[in-house]
Formats: C-alpha cells, structure tokens, sequence
C-alpha cells in the first residue's frame, strides 16, 4: 500500500506529458506530415521541438530513458534467474551439493540465456504497432492466469492446488497461443486501432522551430514535386500539404473463419480471457479430484474471504490451524503435527 502514492504520481506524470504533446500537434501532426513514421518517435521530436535551445537535452532525455528501461531489465533478470535456480535448477541431481560460487557462476549464466531470450522478443515487437502494445500484450497474457489461480484459492472452496494448477497451465497455453497466432495474421485484415484525432489543418510555417526543416523541404524530396516542378499549373499551400499525405484507401473487408475472429481478439481482452479459463477450468478438476484429506490453513485466507467462500457453492473448505497461531493452545495439533501424524501411519500400516 505504501507504494501506490508514488506509482499514482509516476503515471500522472507520463499521463500529463501524454496530454501535453497531444495538445501542442493536435492540429499539425508531425507523423501525417511525414516527420515522423512511428508513433513511438513523437516524444523525442516534441523534445527536440521546442527544447533545442539546451545544448544536449535531447540526449540526455533519450539516454535517461535507455537507462532506467535497462536498469528495469538487470533487476528482472537478475529476479528471473535467481527463481530459476533456486525453484527448478537446483532440484536437478547434476546440481546437488554444489558450492556457493558454482552456485552463482551458475545464477550468472541462466541470467544470461534469459537475456538471449528476452533480446528475440525485440523480432516480435516489429511487428506490432509499438513497445506500448508489446508489453501491455505479455502482462495481460500472463496476469490473468495469475488473477485466477488468486481468486480460485479465495472465493471457490471447493478448489485444490490440482485443479489451481491445471487451470493456470492450460491457461497460460491458450492465451500464449492466441497472442503469437495474433502476431502471424496478415496485416490487411487486422482492424486498424483508433487514435485520438488529429489533423494538418493548422499547420504554418512556424509550428516547428527553425531548426527542423520547413514544410516545403519536405515536399522537395517527395517524388511527386518533379511532375509539380515540369506544369504550369499554380500550385497552392494546400495542394503542397496534400502531396505529403497518404491518399485514403477504402477499407476491404475479409471473411474470417471462427479461430481467426478469436486471434483478432484486441490483447485487452487477453486477462479477462485468462481469469475466465484458470476459474473455470481449476474449478472442474477441483470437484473430480476432490479429497476429503484437502486441508488449508486458516491464516494464509483474509477473514473477509473466508466469509465470502462460505456463500459459493462446493464443498466446504477445511481449515486447520497453523502453529503460529496455534501456540496459546497446545491441545489441538498444528499442520505439521498432522502430517507428521499421517506419514507415520502410512508407514507403519506398510510395514
């Protein structure tokens, strides 16, 4: 909770300095004018708009973005490489025993095939509309499995971690699979995605600052302005602003079959998809594998969720407890006491 006020302030600020440049080429986009091809490039042109008068700010705000977009990048592999190890890894036979330091050497090297990996989604964002896309198509891939494995272990008290499981896998595969199927769809039958409103219509000959170059030398390199040069035709500001747009082409309209209407599904449907999947699925492999041994400990669920549970359908959940909370009262066995307890029976009974 004490990280929400300074995550609130940092995306108003992206929010405000989005509004900002919005506002100032709202009526003169650079992108129609041909200034710009992506709209990625357009914080780096406003910066280099209206902040040429400081020698080297536009270098500094592009290496302050690489730097802190790489800094995020080491703490996440260095995170991803470290679970790695410490959850699969080091369970491996050829890796029991192994000394600290191999233990790092070995840490350094699953960061760095992690980084190879990492560096092949940079093919994937080519053929997207831009990094914004990109990373907001793998979050919702990848957090709504998350947010139903969640709600499944709060709301649902039929479920198990077999079924949890089973729903998160089956999940992640799906909605994986929809992503990159998304990303191998021609680009003619993708449906364009709607941007705010813009337009050239207020564009003179001071919008941009003096260094950029003027709108006329842009239409000098256009190949259009060598049929304008060899005509006696008297061309107007109008007719120069034309030439630098594209001519609008009529929309073509493609029969789709069912699984491809499902790949041209937006990624922001993509975690409610996943949610939908892990809930329902987890759900159904809950009740065939239910047991009546499934117990949980009360702690680990917040006392409002429990109460909610109580409402859902199913079998209700089994709570023990554990031996933190369990310590004023010795008399009632804790869940290691109970496992304990059950292991030495099964053993016993096989002898």
């Amino acid at each position: 909770l004490g990280n929400i006020p300074v995550m609130t302030i940092l995306f108003s600020i992206s929010w405000v300095v989005g509004m900002v440049v919005y506002a100032n080429y709202a009526n003169c986009d650079p992108r129609k004018l041909g200034y710009i091809t992506d709209i990625d490039e357009i914080l780096p042109f406003y910066v280099e708009d209206k902040f040429y008068f400081i020698p080297g700010f536009l270098g500094l705000i592009m290496a302050s973005l690489f730097n802190g977009a790489l800094s995020f990048m080491v703490s996440n592999l260095n995170s991803l490489s470290t679970v790695l190890w410490e959850d699969f890894a080091s369970q491996l036979p050829m890796f029991t025993g192994l000394k600290d330091k191999k233990q790092v050497i070995v840490i350094k090297i699953l960061g760095g095939l992690c980084g190879i990996m990492i560096m092949g989604v940079a093919f994937i964002v080519a053929h997207l509309s831009g990094v914004i896309e990109a990373s907001m198509m793998m979050t919702s891939a990848t957090s709504g499995p998350l947010l139903g494995v969640f709600l499944l272990a709060l709301f649902f008290p039929a479920s198990n971690w077999k079924g949890a499981a089973t729903g998160m896998i089956a999940s992640h595969a799906i909605v994986l699979w929809i992503a990159v199927k998304s990303l191998m769809l021609p680009l003619d039958i993708k449906p364009e995605v709607p941007l705010l409103p813009t337009s050239i219509d207020g564009c003179t000959n001071n919008t941009f600052s003096p260094h950029i170059s003027p709108l006329i030398s842009a239409v000098m390199s256009n190949s259009s302005y060598m049929a304008m040069a060899t005509t006696e035709t008297v061309w107007g500001e109008d007719d120069l602003v034309s030439m630098l747009t594209d001519p609008e082409v009529s929309p073509t309209t493609h029969d789709v079959d069912f699984l491809t209407s499902i790949y041209l599904m937006t990624y922001m449907y993509y975690s409610l998809l996943g949610t939908l999947i892990t809930v329902l699925l987890g759900m159904a492999v809950s009740y065939v594998t239910a047991s009546p041994d499934d117990q949980y400990d009360e702690t680990l669920v917040h006392p409002i969720a429990r109460k909610l549970s109580s409402w859902m359908p199913g079998e209700k959940r089994c709570f023990v407890t554990s031996a933190h909370s369990n310590s004023s009262n010795p008399n009632v066995p804790t869940i290691s006491e109970k496992v304990t307890e059950k292991y030495n029976g099964a053993k016993n009974g096989g002898l």
